[in-house]
C-alpha cells in the first residue's frame, strides 16, 4: 500500500485507452492547452489532492455514504438518495426473482479454441435459456392473479424480457468464443443488457456532443463518457453512474494485508479523472457514481468531493490546494456472470436502478 492509498501495479497489462504520459497538446498558440484524462498518471490526480481509499467499502458501506452524502447541503440538486431499505417491495422481489431465475455461472477463464472450457459454456448457456423458460411459467401464474394491467405485473413482465435478452447475449458471446476473441464492444452490449435487467437504462456510447471538458487552470481536461446512465429530471438530465470500459485489464489480490484492489496505474488515473470531470454533470453534485468495467467483471468507485475542493482544482492554486484532500472509495470487483458474486451484486444494481429510473 502507497501513502496515497490504492496499490497499483504499473507492471500489469492493460489495454484500455493510450497511457503514455500526461503530454498537452494544443492545435495553435493563444487557445486553451486540451489534455484526455485518458493520459493521467496518478500523480496528475495526487496533485489535485484526490486519492484512492486505502482499502474496499462493503457494497452495503458505499450506499449507506451515498444516502448519507445526498443529505448534505452542498447538494446542488437536493436529490436525496433513499436507502436500500426505502425503495418499493417489488424491486426488493426481483432481487430475489433475479436470483432464482438466474442459477448459473460461466468460466470466463478458458481462452479462444479451448474446446473444455468454451463448450462448457455454450451449453450451459443453452441450458439456461431453457431453465428460464421453466421459470416464467411458474411465474405467469403469479402474473394472472395481480392482473396483466397492474404496474406490478408490467415490472415483471419487462424484467422478463431484459433476461432473456441477456442470455441471447450471452449465448452469442459463448459461441463466438469457440473460435475466435470476444472484442470489447460484444462485452459493452453484454454490460447493457445486464444492466437493464437490474432496471438501469444504458444510453448509446460516445456520440458527439458528450465529451466532457473542465478548465483547470489554463488547460482544458477532455473526457468522453463510454456509456451513459442518465437521469430524466425536470428540464434537464444528470448522470447517475459514469461508467469506465476497458478492453482488458489483469488484477490480483495480495496476498495478506487489507483487502484492497491491485489495478494498473493509469486505469486508476483515467477512472478518477472521469469522475472528476463528471462532477458537475452529476445528479449527486457535489459527488459521483462510477463503475470500471471489463469483460464482465464490474468494480464500484464514488468520488467524494466538496465544492470548495472543486473551485481550488479548477483555479489550480497549489498553495490552496494543499488544504484539500478527496477521496475515492471503491468496492471490490464482481463477475456477473458468476452466480454467488452476482447475487451478492444484485441488490446494490436494482437500488441504483429505481434511482435512475423512478426515484423522485
Amino acid at each position: 500500500m502507497t501513502d496515497h492509498g490504492v496499490c497499483a501495479n504499473p507492471h500489469l497489462d492493460c489495454n484500455s485507452r493510450n497511457s503514455s504520459g500526461s503530454d498537452l497538446s494544443h492545435e495553435s498558440e493563444g487557445e486553451s492547452k486540451r489534455e484526455p484524462v485518458s493520459e493521467w498518471l496518478l500523480e496528475d490526480l495526487w496533485s489535485k489532492r484526490i486519492f484512492y481509499n486505502d482499502h474496499e467499502s462493503t457494497l452495503k458501506e458505499l450506499r449507506d455514504l451515498v444516502v448519507e452524502k445526498s443529505k448534505r447541503e452542498d447538494n446542488r440538486h437536493k436529490f436525496i438518495c433513499p436507502s436500500m431499505e426505502d425503495i418499493p417491495d417489488i424491486f426488493k422481489q426481483l432481487v430475489l426473482y433475479t436470483q432464482r431465475a438466474l442459477a448459473f455461472s460461466f468460466n470466463e477463464s478458458g481462452q479462444i479454441g479451448d474446446g473444455v472450457f468454451n463448450v462448457e459454456n455454450y451449453e450451459e448457456a443453452l441450458r439456461a435459456m431453457a431453465d428460464f423458460d421453466s421459470f416464467e411459467v411458474k411465474l405467469n401464474s403469479e402474473i394472472e392473479k395481480i392482473g396483466l394491467c397492474h404496474n406490478k405485473s408490467m415490472l415483471i413482465l419487462s424484467w422478463c424480457f431484459k433476461i432473456r435478452e441477456f442470455l441471447r447475449m450471452y449465448k452469442e458471446i459463448a459461441h463466438c468464443k469457440l473460435s475466435k476473441a470476444v472484442s470489447k464492444t460484444q462485452y459493452t452490449e453484454l454490460l447493457r443488457a445486464f444492466t437493464r435487467v437490474v432496471h438501469l437504462d444504458p444510453r448509446c456510447l460516445c456520440r458527439v456532443g458528450t465529451e466532457r471538458e473542465m478548465q483547470i487552470n489554463t488547460v482544458n481536461v477532455t473526457s468522453t463518457p463510454d456509456l451513459h446512465f442518465v437521469k430524466n429530471m425536470p428540464a434537464t438530465r444528470f448522470q447517475v453512474i459514469r461508467t469506465t470500459l476497458l478492453a482488458c485489464v489483469e488484477a490480483k489480490r495480495q496476498v495478506s494485508g487489507p483487502e484492497f484492489f491491485c489495478m494498473e496505474e493509469s486505469v486508476l488515473a483515467q477512472n478518477g479523472g472521469e469522475l472528476l470531470l463528471e462532477v458537475q454533470e452529476s445528479v449527486l453534485f457535489p459527488r459521483v457514481l462510477g463503475m470500471i468495467c471489463w469483460q464482465s467483471s464490474v468494480m464500484l468507485t464514488y468520488l467524494d468531493l466538496n465544492r470548495k475542493h472543486l473551485e481550488e482544482i479548477i483555479k489550480g492554486e497549489e498553495s490552496s490546494l494543499k488544504k484539500e484532500r478527496s477521496m475515492i472509495y471503491y468496492t471490490k470487483s464482481f463477475d456477473y456472470l458468476v452466480k454467488e458474486q452476482r447475487d451478492e451484486l444484485l441488490e446494490t444494481l436494482f437500488w441504483l436502478g429505481y434511482i435512475q429510473t423512478m426515484a423522485k
